[in-house]
């Protein structure tokens, strides 16, 4: 039990739901991590002040947000239905038989 303790408890404390708040994320945002938070405080706070370095980190994470996803630059093996690919590769037994 103690292996699923700890790393529960290590993702509950990234995130501060107001107090005596039960919160389920049904599809939806959720409730954004604290260094989610931190990140935005940071973004606007160098913004508004007029330190933001614009062309060191704004515009690279901008051009890495329109670049095509990952899955389309695959060889086109990669895309084959799973049906396909299970058949050249079926699944291996997880433990004795």
């Amino acid at each position: 039990m103690s292996t699923l303790t700890s790393p529960l408890t290590a993702a509950r404390a990234c995130f501060d739901p107001a107090p005596d708040t039960i919160y389920l994320d049904a599809a939806t945002y959720g409730l954004p991590p604290q260094p989610t938070v931190a990140a935005l405080e940071h973004a606007l706070r160098t913004w508004q002040d007029g330190t933001a370095a614009w062309a060191g980190d704004w515009e690279p994470a901008g051009d890495r947000s329109r670049a095509p996803p990952r899955a389309l630059a695959s060889p086109a093996a990669a895309l084959r239905p799973v049906s396909q690919r299970a058949r050249q590769n079926p699944p291996q037994p997880l433990g004795p038989a």
